[in-house]
């Protein structure tokens, strides 16, 4: 969520972040792990984003940046 506005990556499957996934034979939160990742990467940090379609929940749907770098890549 961006100031208040639900966003969804353009271009990107990403677990629920509930998800569980196997690693070497082992479960993992796949989910939480991707979640945590994105916001590492964006925390405290301006992002643009620049809106390709609205899903049906109403999200947007874009290609977003932070600090030149494009978030979907």
């Amino acid at each position: 969520m961006i100031r208040g506005v639900k966003v969804r990556l353009h271009g990107i499957d990403v677990p629920e972040s509930t998800q569980q996934c196997l690693r070497t034979g082992k479960t993992y939160g796949c989910g939480r792990e991707a979640a945590s990742a994105l916001a590492d990467l964006v925390r405290n940090k301006t992002v643009t984003c620049i809106r390709k379609d609205t899903d049906r929940y109403g999200r947007l749907v874009g290609v977003c940046t932070v600090g030149g770098t494009e978030v979907n890549r």
